[in-house]
């Protein structure tokens, strides 16, 4: 670190402390060529995460277009406004621990997603003996 006063090199570090709840560390150094006492904060540089489409072209990652996305996907379906909020937590997260730049195809469909309820059971729809359902074949009972 540069001294304020005498632009020189050579400093110190006398005390490192958390501030700004953990966000980030402040340091008091002391210059060795002046003496003088002065204070620097270090924090996390975070980049912003790109999304790559298809078309080629890169765009900065919406937290809101996920959302929206997911609503209209889910739309007239069980699912709360609050599991939809968590999964684009978790997406969010999922695109911090990954990187800088990601396709749009990774962002949502990496996640699982909320599955409505099967569909009710119709005899006939599969071989003798087997009840359907929308997502499982059930044995009949005999």
């Amino acid at each position: 670190m540069r001294c304020p006063t005498c632009l020189a090199v050579d400093d110190k570090v006398v005390d490192s402390r958390l501030a700004e709840d953990g966000v980030a560390i402040r340091r008091r150094r002391e210059c060795l060529t002046c003496g003088r006492r002065f204070t620097t904060y270090e924090r996390l540089e975070e980049t912003p995460a790109v999304v790559l489409k298809r078309s080629g072209h890169r765009e900065p990652f919406d937290r809101a277009k996920i959302l929206e996305g997911l609503r209209a996907a889910c739309k007239n379906r069980p699912v709360t406004e609050e599991a939809l909020d968590e999964l684009v937590t978790q997406v969010e997260e999922e695109v911090r621990i990954e990187g800088p730049e990601l396709t749009s195809e990774r962002c949502v469909c990496s996640r699982s997603r909320p599955r409505p309820s099967p569909g009710p059971e119709r005899p006939g729809a599969g071989p003798p003996g087997r009840w359907v359902t929308s997502r499982a074949t059930v044995e009949e009972e005999r």
